[in-house]
């Protein structure tokens, strides 16, 4: 088997609009980044399927032009914007959640206490964590990620559960 991850920061589509593109004629890629797209052709696959991959990958570019991808709100690492140290822990953090949980716009939860685990889809790492406060890192890139055509795992309408600032500071 083979696993093929393509580069695309300099193509004008993200790794989600290819894959879209790729599944309108059959091929199902193995999952999509903002800046990636990766394949897999398992053992067993028909000869001509990596041709046949590969042409349509080839058409699809052909037809985008060429851009400098604007990578000012993704983080080369993630986990940097966790903070370094949970205000909570993170059990305490879930249990509170259906109590003292609000569901809150992305957009206005930089410093809020997460309560819910939140990511985006690949990498797959969490980057909000019950019990740690969200960084404006961590809020730009999942942004930035969703507003790709990402999936961010546990956000809703791009809303992410987070304590209410009135109870913050019962333990």
């Amino acid at each position: 088997s083979t696993r093929l991850t393509l580069g695309l920061a300099g193509y004008s589509l993200t790794g989600f609009e290819l894959a879209a593109r790729l599944m309108e004629v059959g091929v199902v890629p193995e999952k999509a980044g903002v800046q990636t797209l990766t394949l897999f052709i398992h053992i067993g696959a028909p000869d001509e399927l990596p041709t046949r991959v590969a042409d349509v990958i080839i058409e699809i570019l052909a037809g985008t032009r060429r851009r400098s991808f604007d990578r000012s709100n993704l983080l080369a690492n993630p986990l940097r914007g966790l903070d370094a140290e949970p205000v909570m822990e993170p059990s305490a953090a879930m249990s509170r959640a259906l109590v003292d949980g609000e569901s809150i716009p992305l957009d206005e939860a930089p410093g809020r206490i997460c309560l819910e685990l939140v990511e985006a889809y690949p990498p797959g790492i969490p980057i909000g964590v019950p019990g740690f406060r969200l960084t404006e890192q961590a809020v730009a890139y999942l942004t930035a990620v969703a507003r790709a055509g990402g999936r961010v795992v546990c956000l809703e309408r791009e809303r992410v559960l987070v304590l209410r600032r009135d109870t913050e500071e019962v333990g």
